[in-house]
């Protein structure tokens, strides 16, 4: 069990380093991963010196009740969001909403850019679609997301179709 435990906590913090890696630091959710890393490679270190086993039998039931709760809530959210990953949205909506993400001094983040690509996707095909861009500005940015996001997508000729 203890090298399960730290083996957990590495893929978590090496998945801590491909997300900042790929996506930047625009949000500091992924930060998460780093966290469960570091707590699951102590715990397991602890379980292995053996300071695990002179806890009280309730600790250790009730820390590997959370485990396993967390675990399978993890596991249901991620399918949910995996099974929808690849759907295409209907033809011909009267509106899209592109919700906001970083946005660096440079331009979009890696996740805001293949947000707005997908959406000048969705107008090629659907040219009379009204898009709507959303997002406010977060201390770390140097104007507001739904400002960037317009930009990005007039520089790409939809004009008509953006609503701010």
């Amino acid at each position: 069990m203890p090298l399960f435990l730290i083996i957990i906590g590495v893929i978590c913090i090496l998945y801590h380093a491909a997300v900042g890696l790929m996506s930047g630091h625009g949000t500091n959710f992924y930060f998460i991963w780093l966290f469960m890393g570091v707590v699951f490679v102590f715990w397991g270190i602890l379980w292995k010196k053996g300071f695990i086993k002179k806890l009280p039998t309730w600790i250790r039931k009730l820390t590997i009740c959370f485990f396993v709760m967390g675990m399978s809530l993890f596991l249901l959210v991620e399918g949910l969001i995996v099974s929808k990953c690849f759907e295409k949205g209907e033809d011909n909506l009267d509106y899209i909403v592109v919700l906001g993400a970083y946005l660096r001094p440079t331009g979009p983040s890696t996740v805001l850019k293949y947000r707005l690509d997908k959406t000048y996707d969705y107008y090629i095909e659907n040219p009379n679609v009204t898009i709507v861009v959303s997002g406010g500005q977060g201390p770390n940015e140097h104007k507001p997301e739904a400002e960037g996001m317009a930009e990005y997508l007039l520089e790409k000729g939809i004009e008509e179709a953006l609503k701010r």
